[in-house]
């Protein structure tokens, strides 16, 4: 359940617009901007009558006109319009991507009706969900992501094949078809003007908090992140993105006692953008959290290590048939060789550049102000004396301090060789192996 107070009368909505049913409103957590619930068909009645046939429950969303947890920070809620626009693309019979679905096995909810007028957007269930994050972590889900932590995350095989799924489906979001079959036009549809602000508010953030930590170059670290993220992009590096893989925008269920559901969800940021340094970056900086969390468990590590691996391989390789400068030079290194470093003005230097800056900028926002990280061994009530804690930080630190000012800079021969010496090459792994 959220942590604050649900607003929009939810069930007067709904008694409204679906009068043969009635429902029962169960309030979802998270949401950091909106208010989300699921409603669940509680008559007599066959759950095929009504607006809703086929549907036993439903998720509805509300979008107040400001962050639904702090009325201080105003939002647009035209938010509501970019995520039925986005939703709309994966749901039959008119959707241009369903396959993406299809072929990885990863779901995305269908939009069943978007009404402007009240800010609703009523989508199907994809069931009884945690994050991906919480999923991979000790320490952030609760006793039900414990339970399929306990029952799916016990072998590298299946982990890999969890990790595959994702990398499938995010490399054909991704790819150079998806943009052509979304077209110029409706892309020029998509957009959320308070992406940019909420970033902005979060840069600032993390510039004091770091700052409390100790980072003396703080402002400097901040600042190069803010400079990458206003750049404009190159054309290899456009994408149709999801945006908002930061916080919790992959989930996963339990199907049956042999597989896992995995849905991608929140798309009210969904547009163009940078697929590797956005949704890719941000996704495996929690892993990344995860991964330094779990240090001490022989079998939870080896799992994370191995969806990892899945993830970035199965990337890799859809992103290659695109056929670009930056697949190609990635392709003529094989796993385990050290990579040549990039000429300064190639695509592929100024990509590997800004996915560092946004994995290590992720990870920073994450254990300092979106997460509540705790070593499993320790349990300090202070983050600044907990042991793992500080690892994060300097983890993240690390991938923004290696960015440098530039990419003249980064590429150059023993700034390279940092690169070139990530720990469990994570990000590296997005551009380099067989």
């Amino acid at each position: 359940m959220n942590g604050f107070e649900i607003t929009y009368d939810f069930s007067g909505y709904l008694s409204r617009i679906d009068p043969l049913q009635s429902y029962t409103i169960e309030p979802l957590k998270g949401g950091l901007t909106n208010f989300t619930v699921r409603a669940i068909k509680t008559t007599s009645r066959s759950t095929d009558e009504g607006r809703f046939p086929n549907h036993k429950t439903l998720v509805l969303k509300n979008a107040p006109p400001h962050a639904a947890q702090s009325e201080e920070l105003p939002l647009s809620q035209h938010r509501q319009v970019n995520e039925s626009r986005a939703l709309s693309l994966f749901t039959p019979p008119d959707g241009l991507l369903p396959h993406l679905c299809r072929d990885s096995d990863v779901s995305v909810p269908h939009l069943l009706e978007f009404d402007q007028d009240e800010h609703v957007l009523i989508m199907s269930d994809l069931g009884d969900s945690v994050t991906f994050t919480e999923y991979l972590s000790l320490t952030q889900g609760d006793d039900k992501a414990d339970c399929l932590r306990s029952s799916f995350l016990t072998s590298a095989d299946a982990s890999f094949q969890l990790g595959s799924r994702l990398g499938r489906f995010l490399g054909e979001l991704h790819s150079r078809r998806t943009l052509d079959l979304i077209g110029r036009d409706r892309l020029a549809m998509f957009g959320n003007p308070d992406y940019v602000t909420i970033f902005h508010i979060l840069n600032t953030e993390l510039t004091r908090v770091l700052g409390e930590f100790g980072a003396a170059d703080a402002v400097e670290l901040a600042q190069r992140v803010l400079v990458d993220f206003h750049r404009d992009d190159v054309d290899e590096e456009r994408s149709f993105q999801l945006g908002d893989l930061w916080v919790g925008g992959i989930l996963v269920s339990k199907l049956d006692d042999t597989w896992l559901r995995l849905g991608a969800v929140d798309w009210e940021h969904a547009g163009a953008g940078r697929g590797v340094s956005g949704d890719v970056s941000q996704l495996l900086a929690n892993a990344h959290l995860c991964l330094l969390e779990s240090a001490s468990t022989g079998t939870l590590h080896a799992a994370i290590r191995a969806a990892i691996d899945g993830l970035t391989q199965a990337y890799r390789t859809r992103r290659r048939v695109d056929e670009m400068e930056w697949t190609r030079a990635g392709k003529l290194v094989s796993s385990g060789a050290t990579p040549p470093a990039p000429e300064a003005s190639s695509t592929l230097a100024r990509m590997v550049r800004s996915a560092y800056l946004g994995h290590g900028n992720v990870m920073l926002l994450r254990t300092l102000l979106l997460g509540d990280w705790r070593c499993t061994a320790c349990k300090k009530a202070d983050a600044k004396n907990c042991e793992m804690v500080p690892k994060m930080i300097e983890r993240g630190l690390w991938y923004l301090r290696t960015a440098r000012n530039d990419t003249a800079e980064f590429v150059e021969e023993g700034n390279w060789k940092l690169v070139c010496s990530e720990e469990n090459w994570v990000v590296g792994s997005l551009f380099y192996g067989d």
